[in-house]
């Protein structure tokens, strides 16, 4: 289901990661329709599906996530959440874990939500032009 409210883009998706493909290919067009090219739009795609496999696979629960997006002053404005529960565990770097770590090198700003209801993951990228994006 796609709605436009104030987020211009609202995916909301089961939480299978069957969806992902969906959010890659909606991720792409919207950000296409917003004139974004290059390194930087293949870094948003990669951070957004990345965060949705994490909140398919940690939230403990089978409720929806939701993807948003906006434009805000300059900044590409992402959310990805979920209504599950944050883990506290330690990553295991030799098998996992990566995940927040690669999404932090390939957005200028990231924020973890996970206080209230659900975790919430807040992506923010510059639209400077800057196709630096750090891939690991």
């Amino acid at each position: 289901m796609i709605e436009t409210h104030l987020w211009p883009l609202t995916i909301t998706l089961g939480s299978d990661v069957c969806h992902l493909q969906d959010i890659r290919r909606l991720m792409d067009a919207w950000l296409e329709t917003e004139g974004c090219d290059g390194e930087t739009r293949k870094a948003i795609v990669l951070a957004t599906h990345e965060a949705a496999a994490n909140a398919i696979e940690h939230s403990q629960t089978n409720s929806e996530i939701t993807v948003r997006t906006r434009t805000d002053d300059g900044l590409i404005v992402l959310e990805v959440s979920d209504h599950g529960q944050w883990k506290h565990e330690p990553p295991d770097f030799d098998q996992r874990g990566r995940g927040l770590m690669m999404i932090s090198r390939l957005v200028d700003e990231l924020e973890i939500d996970a206080d209230g209801p659900g975790t919430t993951i807040r992506m923010m990228v510059r639209r400077d032009g800057n196709d630096a994006r750090s891939f690991v």
